[in-house]
């Protein structure tokens, strides 16, 4: 059974996520290889714990192979090089063309097609806080993992941070 909506009302696209530049890890960058998302290649987030939304508008996918997948991966470190093992996985979302890409293909289906009914593309939305374990990362990189046989991918990214002074948290 394909991916269906479900029954309880919703508004697409009805979530507002501010783009502050400042927060931008890519804009309207075409990628088709695994690597790092776009420069700046990372965040400086400071010290304490941060949490929020990692927002990638995906304005274009190359879906016609069939076999393409796209893994968004948001990682911190207090290691301003993020050095192999200074780093810390917080937040992933993934596009899969076919079940069998799916980081868990015995249990996921294809993703809905982007652009969904209504709109101009699609948004991959990755909820995160900087804090694992008792750990606050200050840094902040965005990491793209691709397969398949022509993975092309136009994304922009970036972090909306909770607003605590009576907004969105």
């Amino acid at each position: 059974m394909a991916l269906t909506a479900n029954s309880v009302p919703s508004v697409p696209g009805g979530s507002a996520y501010p783009y502050d530049a400042s927060l931008a890890l890519c804009a309207s960058a075409t990628l088709t290889a695994t690597g790092y998302l776009g420069s700046p290649t990372q965040l400086d987030l400071g010290l304490g714990r941060q949490g929020g939304v990692m927002v990638n508008d995906l304005s274009g996918l190359y879906t016609t192979t069939g076999d393409e997948y796209y893994r968004i991966f948001l990682l911190g470190s207090n290691d301003n090089a993020f050095g192999n093992g200074n780093v810390e996985l917080l937040g992933m979302a993934e596009y899969r063309t076919a079940s069998s890409n799916g980081v868990i293909a015995t249990i996921l289906g294809a993703s809905p097609t982007v652009p969904a009914a209504g709109r101009v593309g699609g948004f991959l939305e990755i909820p995160f806080s900087t804090q694992r374990f008792g750990i606050n990362y200050r840094y902040i990189r965005g990491y793209l993992v691709t397969g398949g046989t022509t993975p092309s991918i136009t994304l922009t990214s970036w972090l909306t941070l909770d607003y605590k002074g009576g907004g969105w948290v």
